[in-house]
């Protein structure tokens, strides 16, 4: 089981090199943005004066 785990994870490794790195660059940064408009929606959700929909 040891060598389909390398094996699988040599493939992997191989893949991901023929990603060029400014395709990673953009989903990397996607992410963030995501992250960061989910933060914002979170803290926006637990303030009180911003959240109109009653107390929680």
């Amino acid at each position: 089981m040891g060598s389909e785990k390398e094996k699988y994870n040599d493939h992997m490794i191989k893949e991901t090199e023929k990603i060029p790195q400014h395709v990673l660059d953009d989903i990397r940064g996607d992410e963030i943005r995501m992250l960061r408009k989910e933060q914002a929606q979170r803290e926006m959700y637990d303030d009180p004066y911003m959240n109109w929909s009653g107390l929680r």
